[in-house]
């Protein structure tokens, strides 16, 4: 009973963004956290590796893509630097927020290679 109640309970958490045509991520939470938040997405990515490895291919190949690739103050980006998050809505797209892909964390670097050290990790890349 609590196996598929928890199994429930992360496909409730689960969407399908439209950079990643069929797949699914995890996402933050529910209602206002429905996007890649890349920490939390990363961490139940990891958590749910021997139940549903397909949501870290998803995550790793998302975060992949967008990594930094230029020097941007107002996102926090930098080259080779993992996204935090990402918004959309009205102030992200007139840049009064700079949520439109953000990277102004310091934490998630250090963890995109742990996530990728596992077999469905590492072919995710190779995939994409």
């Amino acid at each position: 009973m609590t196996y598929s109640r928890s199994l429930i309970d992360l496909a409730a958490l689960c969407f399908y963004p439209l950079m990643l045509s069929g797949q699914t991520l995890p996402a933050d939470g529910l209602p206002w956290f429905m996007t890649l938040f890349c920490k939390d997405s990363m961490i139940a990515s990891y958590q749910a590796l021997r139940f549903a490895s397909e949501l870290a291919i998803a995550t790793l190949r998302a975060l992949a893509q967008r990594q930094g690739t230029r020097i941007d103050e107002f996102r926090d980006e930098e080259p080779g630097k993992i996204m935090h998050e990402v918004r959309f809505g009205e102030m992200t797209a007139f840049e009064e927020r700079p949520h439109s892909l953000y990277y102004g964390t310091a934490d998630v670097k250090p963890f995109f290679p742990v996530l990728l050290d596992n077999r469905d990790g590492a072919q995710a890349l190779r995939l994409s």
